[in-house]
């Protein structure tokens, strides 16, 4: 199945960064700052490259400017660098088994 954020006028995007070194504190910091965000969907913490990645989904370009802005100054995070990719369309798994919607 999919969401599809821009039939309610609203566009998903993948925002990952990347900080060097990310302590256990810093870590629980911003997991505490995403669940308080109703823009953000779903964080997780990344192996590689990226350090975590964000799902968030806004009106427009510009309320996310402001997110990840309000972000790096509420936090006392250094973001090296970061991404964002635009979402077309979001898979989703439903976990509910299918057979027992049957009759």
């Amino acid at each position: 199945s999919h969401l599809n954020f821009s039939g309610f006028g609203y566009q998903g995007y993948v925002f990952t960064f990347r900080t060097g070194s990310l302590s256990k504190e810093e870590e629980r910091q911003i997991f505490y700052y995403c669940q308080n965000k109703s823009e953000v969907l779903s964080v997780k913490r990344l192996l590689g490259t990226w350090d975590i990645k964000m799902l968030v989904v806004v009106q427009n370009p510009t309320q996310l400017h402001k997110l990840i802005l309000s972000f790096k100054k509420d936090l006392n995070v250094v973001i090296k660098s970061y991404q964002t990719w635009i979402l077309f369309k979001e898979h989703y798994f439903n976990s509910f088994p299918k057979i027992l919607l049957k009759e």
